[in-house]
């Protein structure tokens, strides 16, 4: 079944941590399902190859501007893996 049919944008939330946190209603009762960290670190490691490959597209183009602007964010998403545990050595592909 295609559950996404089910899912309004209203259902979702930002959780502090950048990461989208379900809503539902049970009973009338609010609901919020938190991600795990397997969902965690998946975002995070296609958040890091997209990053990445915009931040190459940058270089590439001069724009030094918009390649400083997504470094802040390419060194958070290296702190995050590497704390869980992720070996960045073959996904890492600015190694700065």
């Amino acid at each position: 079944r295609d559950w996404s049919s089910d899912v309004c944008s209203s259902d979702l939330l930002l959780v502090p941590d950048g990461f989208t946190a379900m809503r539902e209603y049970i009973h009338n009762q609010e609901v919020i399902f938190m991600p795990g960290m397997s969902d965690i670190i998946r975002d995070s490691v296609v958040d890091f190859s997209r990053l990445q490959d915009w931040m190459i597209s940058a270089k590439k183009n001069k724009d030094h501007e918009t390649y400083e602007l997504m470094y802040k964010r390419y060194i958070e998403l290296k702190v995050i893996l590497s704390t869980a545990g992720v070996n960045l050595a073959e996904l890492d592909k600015i190694k700065e």
